[in-house]
């Protein structure tokens, strides 16, 4: 049965892969129709140029060469000579068609676009995310850049900007110690200090929009901010210090400010004031909340609460917003999810985190197109994908992994490989998003498959499955237009040799009971069978991938590794075979089998012609000579020194010989 299941799994795991194949494959169609059309684009143009522009040489030729033909029909009569004259230089009018295209140069009408995997210099001019945030950090505080008012002094843009600033928190925290002074002297009830608050916060708002897009645009966006913070701290105060209104209807209000701040951005194009009500929405649950435990409650405004955000960001094209509001719903789940650990609240959490993963990953989409479309620098818009997935990956293995199990756990993410392969091929078709976009969405979709072995098999199938995915990614990859996949392959490759050495080795050779099973000779010989089975699986794929490498030095690297995975595990299963039936010898045996491996490397190397394997085998020989002269021949028996000198010497006679019936293909060589 665990067999069955095994291969059940497997073909859920393949199937995204053949998905794959047919998503690259209609990648590759457009991508050669898309050069077609630039191509036939290119052809029309220059042959609109031409149509507008003629030569000016044929001009000046077919003058001259009209005009003596006609005195010399009026003078003399008409000859047959004389109209093969005229006939002649109307032959001639006509223009070549062999130096007219080479005035029209298409290639600089074609576009160039930007590609991270195969193009590494196309962008490096651009800066990357977290230079891009330090700048932006830098220019708010040296009013520079974006944040500079176009054709003005240094002088003057610092002294609007932080005066402004610093006058506003001055005057908020006069506000807060007014409150404070009439609470010490009794001179406002709670009622009225609230209200004052209010008041002042509706006052300030109503003169700021007032002065909007005027001389003072400045002054007055700093009022309706310091209006909109009077606002949350008032009903904030209303609740929490004086008690004079409910949670739930301080909720309410703080909710109402936030979509007042919201509206108001999208009106009056203010990134600050969206910024200051997005920050106030997300607070409300950790200030005003009553702490009731409503999962259904807390995810559902959480949820609405992303929805209106990202409405925002979409309508003023404010992609960082996107971040903002992804990172602060994350946090709120993830501190809410700490506090609850039973099944009743994980349908709620699930649901949350689902929506919300496919909510940012559609935001994060339409920034992209936005940028191509306008233009833009669009590679970092592909980093709040990269966040996203790995957010929902941490909630699934932290949360779901601990409740339901780890065979749920994987099954969703196998749902979430399918959703990811099934956007792409629908991006695509829809022309949603290019070809980056596309490997980008394959990229995290292996990432989850990577986990996937995991959490559904058991941990002798991992090493196997991640070397089907490997053999299968390389194979995929073949084209150039798919280098992804190929290091993809080489990604799941390493896991499967970081799993071998850290798990099968110390489960096969340290945690197994060896002695037990070595009770004979032939007993040992099928333990050790299916010991070199379980670690040759890794070996046998890193050949298999070599095949389908581009570069010789990749396939000679991978070949190598290979070579060394058989000769390691074949020199610890000699050693155990040695030190269990023949102490005494343990040496020589193991001199034997090198002599052995030295013998196939030059056989190989014979056979395919390849310098390297032949070499490495001369290499071997030296080693095991000296190894049996140094080491093995010292405090044996003279028999077993016979026998070890005996076997080795006829192997390297064996080795000559092999190169005395190849000595042709050596002529050339130097």
């Amino acid at each position: 049965m665990e067999v069955l299941g095994f291969l059940a799994g497997l073909i859920f795991l393949i199937l995204p892969i053949v998905t794959f194949v047919k998503v690259l494959n209609t990648l590759n169609r457009v991508t050669s129709m898309q050069g077609d059309i630039q191509d036939i684009r290119s052809r029309l143009n220059a042959l609109a140029k031409q149509s507008a522009n003629p030569p000016k040489t044929e001009e000046v030729q077919t003058k001259p060469a009209v005009a003596p033909a006609e005195p010399e029909r009026k003078v003399e009569t008409p000859e047959p000579v004389t109209i093969v004259q005229t006939v002649k230089p109307e032959e001639d009018l006509t223009p070549p068609p062999v130096p007219t295209p080479v005035k029209a140069d298409p290639q600089p009408e074609t576009p160039v676009q930007w590609d991270p995997f195969t193009s590494a210099s196309a962008e490096a001019d651009e800066p990357n995310l977290v230079e891009t945030i330090f700048a932006r950090i830098g220019d708010w505080f040296l009013v520079r850049g974006r944040f500079a008012p176009e054709g003005m002094a240094w002088e003057y843009a610092m002294a609007t900007r932080w005066l402004l600033r610093l006058g506003i928190g001055t005057v908020l925290g006069g506000m807060i110690f007014f409150l404070k002074w009439s609470i010490d002297h009794g001179l406002l009830a709670p009622a009225g200090r609230v209200g004052l608050t209010l008041l002042a916060a509706v006052a300030l708002i109503i003169a700021g929009m007032r002065m909007l897009f005027k001389k003072y645009h400045l002054l007055a966006q700093g009022m309706c901010g310091l209006g909109f913070c009077l606002l949350y701290f008032g009903f904030f105060a209303a609740y929490s210090l004086y008690h004079l209104i409910s949670g739930p209807a301080a909720f309410f209000f703080w909710c109402c400010v936030s979509a007042g701040a919201g509206i108001f951005a999208v009106r009056y194009r203010s990134y600050a004031i969206a910024c200051l009500g997005l920050l106030g929405g997300y607070l409300a649950p950790v200030l005003l909340a009553s702490h009731s435990g409503n999962a259904w409650g807390f995810y559902s405004y959480l949820l609405l609460l992303t929805v209106a955000w990202l409405t925002v960001a979409r309508i003023r094209s404010w992609p960082s917003l996107n971040i903002f509001a992804m990172l602060l719903s994350y946090v709120l789940a993830f501190a809410y999810a700490e506090k609850v650990h039973t099944a009743a609240f994980l349908v709620p959490g699930m649901i949350f985190f689902s929506l919300a993963h496919l909510l940012f990953l559609a935001a994060a989409l339409l920034a992209v197109r936005s940028a191509q479309q306008a233009g833009k620098p669009f590679y970092r818009h592909y980093i709040p994908l990269g966040i996203n997935a790995v957010v929902f990956a941490l909630w699934s293995l932290w949360k779901v992994r601990a409740i339901i199990g780890m065979e749920w756990t994987g099954t969703i993410f196998l749902t979430v490989v399918a959703c990811y392969v099934v956007i792409s091929q629908i991006g695509l078709r829809k022309g949603a998003f290019d070809m980056n976009g596309v490997r980008i969405l394959i990229s995290i979709a292996l990432g989850f498959l990577a986990v996937v072995p995991v959490l559904l098999f058991n941990a002798t199938w991992h090493t196997f499955t991640w070397c089907v995915l490997a053999v299968i990614l390389a194979r995929l990859g073949k084209e150039p237009s798919f280098s992804i996949l190929r290091a993809w392959a080489m990604l799941f490759l390493c896991i499967a040799g970081l799993h071998t050495l850290g798990y099968n080795c110390y489960e096969l050779y340290y945690a197994a009971p060896l002695r037990a099973s070595a009770s004979s000779v032939p007993a040992f010989l099928g333990a050790a069978l299916l010991r070199v089975v379980k670690i040759g699986i890794l070996p046998a794929t890193l050949l298999l991938v070599a095949r389908d490498m581009e570069t010789p030095p990749s396939r000679h690297i991978l070949r190598s590794l290979a070579f060394l995975g058989c000769f390691a595990a074949t020199t610890v299963e000699t050693h155990l075979f040695a030190t269990r039936f023949i102490s005494d010898f343990v040496n020589g045996m193991i001199t034997i089998v090198w002599t052995l491996f030295a013998i196939g490397l030059v056989a190989v190397g014979i056979a395919k012609d390849a310098k390297f394997p032949r070499r490495g085998g001369l290499v071997l020989f030296a080693i095991v000579v000296a190894k049996l002269f140094l080491f093995d021949l010292k405090g044996v028996a003279t028999i077993y020194r016979v026998i070890a000198s005996l076997l080795i010497g006829i192997l390297l006679v064996g080795g000559s010989i092999l190169y005395l019936r190849n000595q042709a293909k050596f002529k050339t060589e130097a």
